[in-house]
């Protein structure tokens, strides 16, 4: 056989294994491709967590009422909320032996509609306690003040803890001051976060004078609460009323001292189980009388203070302080005031703050009848605040006080109107609201494989509203993979309604990268709030590059130097 033979017949063995080779790496990638592309399908996220804001449009969900509401129980003294629960207070309410100790009402939402789960009662309650004066809640656990208890003296106070097991709700403590005594207001307010309380007594004694005023904390290990600390401002005096507003969050809680000259709040925070005052707060244009610190509220670094008698938006109009926190100094934010504030409002008689969210009652405003209340909301972008919207109850009359107490969760708000006659005279109701938002919903697959470089792949992804009824969305593309040349249309869009959806065409142009795998994300986003957003996978995948026979039979000697060698020998034959 001639060596050119012998040459030739090498070379197709060569070409064959090369190409049998070339086909069995094809199948390999592909079949692995394929998997991941499966796992990329599954892996498409619908990251729809939370409700979202866009227009400022609040609704009122539901108008709430005692199930056995009657005569001057004034239900809606006080409420509060947290998650799907609220508590309402109704400080005349007769008890189970048809005394007037007053009660707290436990109401759960599910859906769209709020159902009450509990009437509270102290296990001890007496004639003329107030039970239900003050009220908040947390998660499982509720606290209640009765400021009127005699269990320490006339007027010496208390506070009840209840616990939530399943659907029931047991009084888990009775809280009285370590050094109660007669007149102390104990429980006059109370503010529950987690393990711990903080309750206000507004009138005790202290060594800073005659009804100066303190605040204990409370805190629990298991089922048992136990007195923390006693806390007293720092420069307290008589009839500063330290106590007549408590908030705490975390830990950090605020106390506040209306009759301090023009008024004033202070912040404690804890460390380990010793509680030290970090700061006093006053309004940079506080004035005697403007009762700055009526009302109080803290959330994390944020905290707001009510001044209902402050004059700048009419006489007795009311404003109320946002003050903000970085690292230990506190600093005046912003000063709110109602966009329509007249004469005697009381605005900032109750505030309550969470996150970017603020509302606070005006109980004393005319808008839909002398005395009949109101509620405004304000929402911070930045350092600024501005007023959202004024709630009204859509049943509203004159000297219902709606507003005398307000509470704020997430998108939802509480407010009370502890004299309306909606049941009976001055019965009293509670009316919920809901920010009207949008819920950014999106699907699709992005996945191309066998594309050659510098080739254009097109697909196509959906966004979708499925926020509240008359919401509406803004949205855009907010990030995508940095490699390869994207279009999008559209790219973004505003009014998307509820229901309503919209596909989103894309081109992709590969990157000029051979044999290579390319993996990333395409996340779309509420323009009104980050939080809302959504994130589909992408992979795209270019295949082996189609090279030229001789280049093959070099890569392939390349890899296997003893067939080169073998070759060299064939040729010298």
């Amino acid at each position: 056989m001639k060596k050119k033979h012998i040459v030739i017949i090498f070379v197709c063995m060569l070409l064959l294994a090369i190409s049998i080779s070339s086909i069995a790496v094809a199948f390999n990638e592909n079949e692995a491709l394929n998997i991941e592309n499966k796992d990329y399908n599954n892996l498409i996220k619908q990251f729809i967590e939370n409700e979202v804001i866009l227009e400022n449009n609040w609704s009122e969900q539901q108008q709430l009422l005692a199930s056995d509401g009657g005569y001057w129980d004034r239900f809606g003294s006080s409420v509060s909320i947290d998650g799907d629960y609220a508590i309402i207070g109704a400080i005349w309410d007769e008890n189970n032996e048809e005394v007037v100790t007053g009660s707290a009402y436990v109401f759960i939402r599910s859906g769209t509609t709020w159902t009450e789960q509990a009437k509270l009662l102290a296990s001890d309650g007496e004639y003329d306690d107030w039970f239900g004066y003050s009220v908040s809640i947390s998660g499982d656990y509720a606290i209640v003040g009765a400021h009127y208890d005699d269990n320490n003296g006339i007027d010496a106070g208390s506070a009840y803890v209840f616990t939530r097991s399943g659907t029931s709700w047991t009084q888990q403590a009775k809280l009285s001051a370590s050094d109660g005594a007669a007149d102390e207001w104990f429980g006059y307010s109370v503010s529950i976060d987690g393990e711990y309380v903080i309750i206000g007594a507004a009138t005790d004694d202290t060594a800073n004078g005659n009804q100066s005023g303190s605040a204990y904390v409370f805190t629990r290990s298991g089922t048992t609460w136990t007195q923390q600390a006693k806390l007293l401002a720092s420069d307290g005096a008589q009839n500063d009323y330290f106590g007549y507003s408590v908030s705490i969050s975390g830990d950090s809680a605020i106390v506040g001292a209306l009759y301090d000259d023009t008024g004033s709040a202070y912040v404690f925070t804890r460390s380990d189980t010793t509680w030290t005052e970090q700061a006093k707060l006053l309004a940079l244009d506080g004035a005697s009388g403007d009762q700055f610190g009526w009302s109080v509220s803290i959330d994390n670094d944020y905290a707001i203070i009510g001044a209902p008698n402050d004059n700048e938006s009419a006489l007795m109009g009311g404003s109320a302080y946002v003050f903000t926190r970085s690292g230990t100094i506190w600093m005046q934010q912003s000063k709110l005031l109602a966009s329509d504030g007249e004469f005697a409002d009381q605005f900032g008689q109750s505030v309550s703050i969470d996150a970017d969210y603020a509302i606070i009652g005006a109980p004393y405003d005319d808008n839909i009848g002398s005395n009949s209340g109101s509620a405004y909301v304000f929402t911070r972008s930045g350092t600024a605040w501005t007023q959202e919207v004024k709630l009204l109850a859509s049943d509203g009359a004159a000297d219902d006080n709606f507003g005398g107490s307000v509470s704020i969760d997430g998108y939802y708000a509480i407010v009370g109107a502890s004299w309306d006659d909606n049941v009976d005279y001055n019965a009293g109701s509670a009316y919920v609201f809901k920010k009207i938002s949008p819920d950014l919903d999106c699907s699709g697959t992005l996945s191309w494989t066998d594309v050659k470089p510098g080739d254009t792949v097109t697909g196509s992804i959906t966004v979708e509203n499925i926020g509240d009824l008359d919401s509406l969305l803004d949205w855009e593309i907010q990030s995508y993979p940095d490699w390869g040349t994207w279009t999008f249309d559209p790219d973004s869009g505003n009014d998307l309604g509820e229901g309503e959806s919209i596909d989103i065409d894309i081109e992709v142009v590969a990157p000029n990268e051979e044999e290579a795998t390319f993996t990333g994300e395409v996340v779309l986003v509420n323009t009104e709030d980050s939080t809302d957003n959504c994130t589909i996978d992408v992979s795209l995948a270019t295949p082996l590059s189609h090279v030229q026979p001789y280049q093959q039979i070099k890569r392939f000697l390349q890899n296997h130097p003893n067939l080169f060698q073998l070759l060299q020998r064939l040729l010298e034959l």
